[in-house]
Formats: C-alpha cells, sequence, structure tokens
C-alpha cells in the first residue's frame, strides 16, 4: 500500500519509475505469505487464509494507487 500510494503521488518521472521498481522488487513476498497461512490455519481452514492473503493482496493494489491519486489532486 505504501509505494502504490506513492507511485500515485509522484510528482516526476523518475519518482515514478523508482517507486515501480519498489513495487516490482518487493513482489516476491506474496509467496511466502501464502505458504505461512498455509501453515498457520488448519486444513479445514486453508482455502479461507489463503484466499483472504489473495483479497488482501488485490485490496491493497486497489486502494494503494486511489487514495495517491485523491491526494494528488
Amino acid at each position: 500500500v505504501i509505494f502504490n500510494t506513492l507511485f500515485g503521488l509522484s510528482t516526476s518521472f523518475w519518482m515514478a519509475i523508482i517507486t515501480r521498481f519498489l513495487l516490482g522488487s518487493l513482489n516476491g513476498v506474496l509467496g511466502p505469505v501464502k505458504a505461512y497461512a498455509t501453515e498457520l490455519f488448519r486444513e479445514e481452514h486453508q482455502a479461507i487464509g489463503l484466499s483472504t492473503v489473495s483479497a488482501a493482496w488485490g485490496i491493497g493494489l486497489i486502494i494503494g494507487p486511489a487514495i495517491g491519486g485523491y491526494l494528488a489532486q
């Protein structure tokens, strides 16, 4: 959410490039988070846990730029 917000608030081309680079380099976090969720939840609740992780990731990708675009105006 932080880097998406910073991308939305970018005031120059290079700031946008750097924040997108940071977003891409931190994108590898999703795999270990899903693995941790698999270990954390019991077998009957694993589907809910993994769908929650994916839903939170998707919501963050939508809300971050929306907040940044709103604050830029």
